[in-house]
């Protein structure tokens, strides 16, 4: 990801914590003091420590990087001021993985773990700085977290540190600022490293490809490559039968130098959503100069009718997903990509997803962690009635329920949410003849419209909800039609 655009994260400053719980691992972190004068004379009585502030690092491929956190003194140092970080593990902030320490960047660590313990500063010491290696990564992963304890003398407190993922991989943002009932939003879109507007709308994020052999757009959160469209190719419109054709002329011409150009999956027309625009197109104008405020072809065909109705994604409706005949025209978008999952299992076991055993499923390709039952279902097999949720606040007051540490429902974590639109969309498996999802990792999953929190922009009372008797998207407003299903996640990036 391209971060010179990025903005550097507005560190919070955290208060003086009380006694610390649980389990801590006394770590040694490396502490770079900055420089000061001497304070005008000296002093009977040494500096202390304020506070430790949070701190967050865009996690690099190419190379080791380095979080920092901030440590405010009192005053400058008189002759030596030392501090005792420790690791408290997982970390408070919610929604996101556990980052794993280590001695050296072997083994999976996402952050290298520092031998030596207390550390000090220098006299004529005005701040410092504990400086954490984080290891780099070549794969996707998802933004983690990890607590840093720190005492000295009489002061304790509790620092947060986010390693955000910078590899291509996961989901794109929604482009929102909000969230159901108002509420902030989260992931991407709130991290000031990723959600500049310089490169696209809050946390979308894209790179423009410029040559001989054509345009494109890198789509720098998802790894997609994306046409651009010029002249005719702007207005020109296909029956699904008429794509392959299409397709190919696209790659004899190797646009941009590539010649593996494909009609995307309805997800993946998903993933340029821009969910906060109000007025169509629905696809960031960044990444989307051209794009055109109609529908555009996916490769997904109706898994009941494969060679009568395919699936489109309607930019001109703000990014709806709907079935239409085969012989209507839309228009095409083509995409490729370095890596293409491959076709998840409808009815059987799939690697793609990790069953943890208690009531929760990994999902490999998004990193994202489900309630394996919708809300009200029963373990095991997701037995019993559904809750059919009608208004915002009872979805609102059911997750604070679940999220109450005593809370059975939470399955031992206090941080799950609604999922936005483009991450309940993720589970939607429209090829599948047995139900859009797979029936093993999602068991007796209700044939009906699941509520996200991700609000209709021009009727900010209305959600997109995710259809799973067929895996149609749309917005709908949540206190008519009896109710619609919530199934919880946390987690992702």
């Amino acid at each position: 990801m391209n971060t010179q655009s990025k903005k550097s994260v507005d560190i919070a400053q955290v208060a003086r914590a009380g006694a610390l719980s649980g389990v801590m691992l006394c770590l040694g972190l490396l502490l770079t003091a900055c420089g000061g004068g001497g304070g005008g004379g000296a002093s009977p009585t040494e500096a202390t420590v304020v506070s430790v502030g949070n701190g967050s690092v865009l996690r690099s491929a190419a190379g080791p990087t380095v979080l920092s956190l901030p440590v405010v003194f009192s005053k400058n140092v008189v002759s030596a001021l030392q501090i005792s970080p420790s690791i408290v593990s997982p970390g408070t902030t919610p929604h996101l993985g556990t980052a794993v320490g280590g001695a050296d960047c072997n083994h999976g660590a996402d952050f290298v773990v520092p031998a030596n313990l207390p550390v000090g500063f220098a006299a004529g010491s005005s701040s410092g700085t504990i400086s954490i290696t984080v290891c780099p990564t070549s794969t996707f992963k998802p933004d983690l977290n990890f607590s840093v304890a720190w005492v000295s003398g009489a002061a304790q407190g509790v620092a947060q540190a986010l390693i955000i993922n910078s590899v291509p991989g996961g989901l794109a943002s929604t482009g929102a600022t909000t969230v159901m009932g108002g509420a902030p939003a989260f992931g991407r879109d709130t991290l000031a490293l990723t959600s500049s507007n310089a490169d696209g709308h809050a946390g979308l994020s894209y790179q423009q490809i410029t040559g001989s052999q054509g345009n494109c757009t890198l789509d720098q959160v998802t790894g997609l490559y994306w046409q651009v469209q010029s002249g005719a190719a702007l207005t020109a419109t296909y029956t699904y039968s008429q794509l392959n054709a299409y397709v190919a002329q696209v790659n004899s011409a190797s646009l941009c130098g590539y010649t593996d150009w494909r009609v995307p999956t309805a997800n993946e027309l998903m993933s340029i959503v821009d969910y906060s625009k109000t007025l169509a197109p629905a696809a960031d104008a960044y990444g989307f100069p051209n794009q055109s405020s109609s529908p555009y072809w996916s490769s997904d065909v109706r898994a009941s009718a494969p060679t009568a109705d395919a699936w489109k994604v309607d930019f001109g409706n703000q990014g709806a997903v709907v079935i239409d005949a085969q012989s209507q025209a839309f228009r095409a978008l083509l995409v490729r990509s370095a890596t293409v999952h491959g076709a998840t299992a409808c009815t059987s076991a799939d690697a793609r997803y990790t069953d943890n055993g208690d009531g929760t499923v990994n999902d490999g390709q998004t990193g994202l962690m489900w309630k394996q039952c919708a809300e009200g279902g029963q373990l095991p097999g997701c037995v019993g009635t559904k809750t059919y949720f009608t208004s915002i606040a009872q979805v609102q007051a059911q997750l604070a329920a679940v999220n109450t540490a005593s809370s059975s429902g939470g399955l031992g974590y206090t941080d799950w949410r609604v999922p936005t639109a483009k991450e309940l969309a993720s589970l939607a498996l429209r090829n599948c003849t047995s139900g859009p999802v797979n029936t093993v990792a999602f068991p007796n999953t209700d044939a009906s419209s699941h509520l996200s929190a991700t609000t209709f922009a021009t009727t900010p009372t209305f959600l997109w909800t995710v259809d799973f008797a067929d895996g149609s998207v749309g917005p709908v407003d949540p206190t008519t039609g009896g109710g619609r299903v919530v199934r919880l996640v946390r987690a992702g990036q």
